[in-house]
């Protein structure tokens, strides 16, 4: 069978983030690739929903690009969840 080649610009990380991923399955990027064609063809559409971020999620996209938005850790998030815990028991 003969084969074209489709080049494409792709972000490092998303692509080594995949490559990972594909390694682990087994399958290659143009494998993987030609399955998406072959079921945009046979779908007539692409073969996965594609969300739209709501306004409150493109309202959060914005403050952290304006720098508002402090970073946290998971560790922090769970001391203050432990805080607000015993600040309900203390309210019972």
């Amino acid at each position: 069978m003969r084969t074209e080649i489709v080049r494409s610009r792709v972000d490092p990380l998303v692509k080594q983030e995949a490559t990972k991923i594909l390694d682990e399955m087994d399958m290659s990027m143009s494998s993987v690739f030609n399955i998406f064609l072959k079921q945009l063809i046979a779908e007539r559409k692409i073969p996965f929903e594609i969300k739209l971020p709501n306004a409150e999620t493109i309202e959060a996209i914005k403050a952290v690009q304006r720098g508002e938005v402090e970073e946290t850790s998971i560790e922090e998030m769970m001391n203050e969840w432990k805080k607000w815990e015993k600040e309900e028991k203390a309210q019972l």
